[in-house]
């Protein structure tokens, strides 16, 4: 399963609406399953709590019910997550996703009171984990999330620590659904029994990614080799999604005006740009001479 976590388009230092509208219309447009807002591709730490609601309530909008929403109200104090989780249980969503708390070193214990906390708050929804301790300072040790995993609501954890071995180890415990976010990873995990795959790179390419995950599912194996190849390459030039940026500038390339990163979060030079686009331009090639090609489109025609 394919599960794109949209980035916030901004124009100027404002959330752009419009944008975010076309973004969601394209997704659908390419049949993508699910979304996952306003994570750590969609700047949600550069988002007050009244932004990261209105962006919600556009995205959910914009979906029609056609597109499964997850969204994420992780945020640093538990008190932020459940007004985040009450107003997501307001549109009709019933998943959502919970980062670690960051800044601040938490043990295990603290860790654990916090999501049961959150989960006793919000019995009517699904909570996710959500653990990337390259950004929070913070992840959930396998022991803590087999005992949270007895909870009702805590249905399951989105890893993007990029560490197969915890994957595999995570894979293990039952009844219990685990996302990978880490695309090069992609194919031993999803053939060892993955969920799914939250890929920030799949918000650019998402047919290349619905492809994969087709191929999973009908075990062609070839076709798998071949799109994974191309994951692999495409995740290179996006130098493993740690340049968000990278992903607005591919996004433009598709068609879709998202405008740049909030400050002080890095953009793209004019020089970056140009190298960059010359890649994509490499990259299209590829995937067309592998039977994949992807569609140019403008705003207007999504």
């Amino acid at each position: 399963m394919l599960i794109v976590p949209s980035i916030t388009p901004f124009k100027g230092d404002q959330v752009d609406h419009a944008a975010l509208e076309r973004l969601v219309q394209f997704y659908r447009h390419h049949r993508v399953p699910a979304l996952f807002p306003l994570g750590t591709t969609g700047e949600f730490s550069m988002l007050s709590l009244g932004e990261r609601k209105d962006a919600l309530e556009t995205t959910v909008g914009a979906a029609e019910g056609q597109l499964e929403i997850i969204a994420h109200i992780g945020a640093s104090c538990t008190r932020e997550v459940i007004a985040l989780g009450e107003h997501a249980l307001s549109l009709n969503l019933r998943s959502s996703a919970v980062v670690t708390p960051y800044y601040f070193y938490y043990t295990q214990s603290e860790l654990e009171g916090f999501y049961r906390e959150v989960c006793a708050a919000l019995p009517n929804l699904r909570i996710y984990g959500y653990t990337i301790p390259q950004r929070t300072g913070n992840t959930l040790e396998l022991a803590t999330v087999r005992r949270l995993a007895e909870l009702e609501n805590f249905v399951g954890l989105k890893d993007s620590s990029g560490d197969m071995n915890r994957l595999l180890d995570l894979l293990e415990l039952p009844d219990f659904e685990v996302f990978a976010g880490a695309d090069s990873l992609a194919l031993t995990f999803m053939q060892r029994g993955g969920k799914g795959l939250v890929s920030g790179l799949g918000s650019a390419i998402p047919e290349i990614f619905a492809a994969f995950s087709g191929s999973l599912e009908s075990g062609d194996t070839g076709a798998q080799n071949v799109l994974y190849t191309l994951i692999r390459r495409f995740n290179a030039l996006m130098l493993g999604g740690s340049r968000l940026d990278y992903i607005r500038v591919a996004l433009e390339w598709r068609g879709l005006e998202v405008g740049p990163s909030r400050a002080p979060l890095p953009n793209a030079s004019g020089a970056e740009r140009d190298a960059l686009l010359t890649q994509l331009e490499s990259f299209s090639h590829q995937a067309q001479a592998a039977g994949f090609p992807l569609e140019q489109v403008s705003p207007a025609r999504v």
